[in-house]
């Protein structure tokens, strides 16, 4: 798995003055004083996240902030922080043996979000779930998660996305280019900064995201979008 240091390569615009400061978090790896800390520990407080469990199933207490993020973690994450219930949900049967814990929140991306719909199970075969998401797979599916509204833009908000980019492996129909948009129009993304705290313009759409960028992105998800799953 390819990892990327903690970083502000995903700045979310908005201010974070309503969020209480850290004194202390629950994971080892995760310092009080780290920009991505109160992110972290509201995720953990909300049932969003719990950190990395060992091959018992226990927790280790580590969050691996600066670790890429898989795709079945995504959809769990989104599922979580829009306040759905993906215990609910109906599985076909062959699925769970292949995809064990992540089961119930494919299903729920599928069902209540409307991602990879229609997906046969050799189209699921094709999609590894195991893989470090993408930045744009990321923004897209919690786009469709907390279903935000959507409105195509002639200009977008970063130069290295437009309308003829397609979110990959999830849905081949899929144009993410409006999501991102919206994202960066409610001020939940930002994207890079140069050395200087600048905005360059440019989102690297298909570069990774680490874990530290995602909890600081759902809390900001919630803030702006509630929790329409519940």
């Amino acid at each position: 798995m390819r990892i990327l240091p903690p970083s502000l390569l995903l700045l979310l615009a908005a201010s974070t003055t309503c969020l209480a400061a850290m004194t202390a978090t629950i994971f080892v790896d995760v310092p009080s004083n780290a920009w991505f800390a109160v992110y972290v520990q509201q995720a953990a407080d909300l049932g969003i996240v719990s950190g990395y469990k060992d091959a018992h199933g226990t927790l280790t207490g580590q969050y691996g902030p600066g670790n890429s993020i898989t795709v079945a973690e995504t959809l769990k994450i989104a599922s979580e922080g829009a306040g759905y219930n993906e215990s609910a949900v109906d599985v076909p049967p062959g699925y769970t043996e292949l995809y064990g814990w992540a089961t119930n929140y494919i299903f729920t991306a599928q069902n209540c979000c409307g991602i990879a719909k229609g997906f046969s199970l050799q189209e699921w075969n094709d999609w590894s779930f195991d893989q470090p998401a993408s930045r744009v797979e990321v923004a897209a599916v919690f786009a469709k998660a907390f279903k935000i509204k959507i409105t195509e833009q002639n200009h977008h908000a970063f130069s290295d996305v437009s309308s003829d980019m397609y979110y990959p492996l999830a849905d081949t129909h899929f144009a993410y280019a409006a999501e991102v948009d919206a994202l960066a129009r409610d001020g939940v993304i930002s994207g890079d900064v140069d050395a200087a705290g600048n905005p360059t313009g440019k989102f690297r759409p298909t570069d990774p995201i680490n874990r530290a960028e995602v909890a600081k992105m759902i809390i900001r998800m919630r803030a702006t979008y509630g929790t329409p799953g519940k």
